[in-house]
């Protein structure tokens, strides 16, 4: 597979055909992430190349869905991939194993195979770095673009308890995630405690 044109045709693609503004979170942003992420726990995962290259182009390709119907982007996504990377020397075996990784990242996740699990790790990657709060802005963004708009305690609330129910898949991502994790996570609970104290001090 010719991974280095794909990444370039992907990146280019996602630039014309996703609306950054419409899709602020699910943007060139998080799909840049998740290839770095997947390519970090591929490597501390020890991947042969060939499975370190399919890993990373199922990245680079599992959000393109919803520049074609967002609301099934997973399977639009694989569809996607099914029909670009033969183009990019993939081979049919090549492009079925890609697209299973795409269809595994639709939540909530049920990973069957280790390369399953690390791009499921990689799609919430940055749930466990000081780039959380900037992607958490990003997908509240997103999410009022499309019609649905949150209160500062609901929003709050909400991320607290998305990050209490995740969990890394593989040793590596728990390994180099785990600790930013937990502390998001206790960032988030201190954070919905003085809302909530404040809302209390309104009334």
């Amino acid at each position: 597979m010719e991974y280095g044109a794909l990444a370039k045709f992907t990146f280019d693609w996602i630039g014309r055909e996703i609306d950054p503004e419409r899709w602020c979170y699910h943007s060139l942003v998080h799909t840049r992430a998740v290839v770095e992420d997947a390519g970090e726990f591929g490597l501390a995962a020890s991947l042969s190349p060939a499975e370190l290259e399919l890993l990373r182009a199922a990245a680079l390709l599992h959000d393109t869905g919803y520049a074609f119907d967002p609301g099934n982007h997973e399977q639009a996504s694989a569809a996607f991939a099914r029909r670009i990377l033969p183009q990019f020397g993939a081979t049919p075996e090549e492009v079925e194993r890609a697209a299973t990784l795409i269809l595994a990242t639709k939540l909530p996740y049920h990973p069957v195979s280790e390369l399953e699990a690390l791009l499921c790790d990689a799609d919430l990657g940055r749930l466990g770095t000081a780039d959380f709060s900037e992607m958490a802005a990003r997908l509240r963004r997103e999410l009022a673009a499309g019609g649905r708009y949150f209160s500062e305690l609901e929003w709050l609330e909400l991320e607290y308890g998305f990050l209490s129910n995740t969990t890394y898949f593989t040793a590596v991502a728990r390994e180099r995630r785990g600790a930013g994790l937990l502390r998001n996570l206790e960032a988030m609970r201190l954070a919905v405690q003085r809302t909530r104290e404040a809302a209390a001090c309104g009334r």
